[in-house]
């Protein structure tokens, strides 16, 4: 990940995230993806917009096998937590069920 999105992330730097959207995919070298660092801080704001940009984030998990739904909750941080589960239910659950429909085809 480009150290200025991790800082961005980390100091709740909306702009320099949307300015570079098309990175907002990048990880660190544990895997956690700028939604991970903006849960686990509390940005609640900058996680919405992390979201309405790049919904898939949603269902990443870092090398812990955590997402950013863990790392909110286990810092507990509320408003994240709520805002993540409102995100995952207006979701269609494409990223979910597809991984069920691969493990299904795998049996």
């Amino acid at each position: 990940m480009d150290p200025k999105l991790c800082i961005a992330a980390e100091s709740n730097n909306i702009d320099v995230l949307v300015q570079n959207k098309e990175k907002l995919v990048e990880l660190t070298p544990h895997h956690n993806t700028v939604l991970h660092i903006t849960s686990q801080q509390g940005h609640t704001e900058c996680v919405s917009k992390i979201l309405s940009m790049h919904l898939s984030l949603l269902h990443c998990v870092n090398s812990s096998g955590k997402s950013a739904l863990h790392l909110a909750a286990r810092n507990g941080k509320k408003d994240v937590v709520m805002a993540l589960i409102r995100f995952a239910a207006s979701d269609d659950g494409a990223g979910l069920e597809s991984g069920v429909e691969a493990a299904k085809e795998m049996l």
